[in-house]
């Protein structure tokens, strides 16, 4: 079994640090966020010229489609929570979709957050709340997701 890379490792080592990318994106639908790229080692001018090549394709600010914009539904998912926060859920008519309570696809991701930093983001429909109560989310589809009986 291979073992992790630090984060050192990765910065001395190029070719560890676009396997983790790669690894990473794939966990995550296919995007990634540009804090978890800085987290890899990866710095604003390699960001810079992975986005001129087409190797990163903005989905929404800070948010990036890894070498492809064909995104499945947890693709979309998936950059709607990393463009949202840490404290944000899918919820709403999405939830529903994610627990397959409704068939539709190619409409705006919701997303409820209690982070009062963001503002709404093209192709999202953002709800805030005061607080996000852990019993009402759950990792489904591997996304955080409002459970199917959330307040």
């Amino acid at each position: 079994m291979a073992r992790k890379l630090d984060h050192y490792e990765h910065e001395r080592d190029p070719l560890s640090r676009e396997r983790a990318l790669a690894t990473l994106a794939t966990a995550q639908g296919g995007v990634v966020a540009r804090r978890q790229m800085a987290g890899l080692g990866f710095g604003d001018g390699a960001i810079a010229r992975r986005q001129s090549s087409g190797r990163l394709l903005a989905v929404h600010r800070g948010v990036y489609a890894v070498g492809h914009s064909a995104l499945t539904e947890e693709g979309r998912w998936h950059a709607a929570l990393l463009a949202c926060g840490r404290v944000s859920v899918i919820s709403h008519l999405s939830a529903a979709i994610a627990w397959r309570m409704v068939r539709r696809t190619g409409h705006l991701v919701d997303v409820t957050t209690s982070d009062r930093g963001r503002r709404d983001r093209a192709g999202l429909t953002v709800h805030r709340v005061r607080t996000l109560h852990h019993a009402d989310s759950t990792t489904h589809r591997g996304v955080r997701v409002t459970t199917r009986c959330a307040r």
